[in-house]
């Protein structure tokens, strides 16, 4: 085992020190790294990821080393899309098995052995294995997705930055919630447009061109009006329309991230069979 757990600390108290401790500058970061190790280390074992205690050694070092730079990321505040972690444990929860993933495609260098493997069965491996990768991303993304949904607001103040009402904060307030009001009017369908989506399913018929003209329908000419006089409207709808923009950026450069390139896939299908059987059982 690479870090010794330390006498008395339980987990709990590892994740608590960890949230407490990870954003003060006088913080021993590197007992809290130890104890991120620790958390990934136990959480994998009671998965029964792997079969030997290097990996769980390794596996642990690795996924520590990337949650610690997640940290270092949303304190260097470089993108906005970086939502501050509230809980390192319910984090680590759902980017575990990912995570292990993650890990077996970067580590595992071995070459697939034929012999343990039936001729007419290699290609559908090859094509699990790809399927994986691509499944381990997606889930990550995911994680991150709901990470930054819930900061939308800070997309929205991110925007308002460079509104000329700035030194009015009573009418600074009124726009920002009129354009998160706006906002979620444009994107959530009337119980009308529910009920021919409805239709239309029910009839095992395509939905996705209606499903763009209802998103279409639902976007125009719903500005949301929150303590303002009429004549703001136009205004209101430019900034959501920013706003929007700002968005489908920001989920872009997300999935772009998460996207495994061609040698990830490549070096996931080097990785040995056995490996990737105990892992699916």
């Amino acid at each position: 085992m690479l870090y010794r757990k330390p006498p008395g600390m339980t987990y709990t108290a590892m994740a608590i020190a960890i949230d407490k401790g990870i954003r003060d500058p006088d913080a021993d970061k590197e007992l809290l790294f130890e104890y991120m190790w620790h958390l990934f280390y136990i959480l994998a074992v009671k998965g029964r990821f792997f079969t030997s205690g290097r990996d769980y050694d390794e596996y642990a070092l690795y996924a520590a080393t990337q949650l610690f730079l997640r940290y270092k990321k949303e304190e260097a505040g470089t993108s906005k899309r970086i939502k501050p972690i509230k809980s390192c444990l319910n984090y680590i929860k759902k980017v575990l098995y990912p995570m292990k993933v993650n890990y077996q495609k970067t580590y595992f260098e071995q070459v697939i052995r034929n012999e343990d493997a039936k001729e007419e069965n290699y290609a559908q491996l090859q094509e699990d294995r790809e399927t994986m990768a691509r499944k381990s991303a997606s889930e990550l993304m995911h994680i991150e997705y709901e990470q930054y949904l819930e900061s939308i607001p800070k997309t929205i103040k991110f925007v308002l930055k460079t509104s000329p009402y700035q030194k009015d904060k009573v009418m600074m307030h009124n726009i920002y919630i009129s354009c998160l009001l706006t906002l979620l009017k444009t994107v959530t369908m009337s119980n009308y447009n529910k009920e021919r989506l409805k239709k239309r399913t029910d009839r095992v018929l395509p939905v996705e061109n209606l499903i763009d003209q209802i998103y279409a329908e639902e976007m125009s000419d719903n500005t949301v009006l929150y303590h303002l006089d009429s004549t703001m409207g136009n205004y209101i709808s430019t900034l959501v329309a920013r706003i929007r923009k700002e968005i489908v950026k920001d989920l872009r450069d997300i999935v772009g991230s998460f996207e495994p390139s061609e040698q990830v896939i490549k070096d996931i299908l080097k990785s040995p069979i056995e490996e990737y059987v105990d892992s699916n059982e």
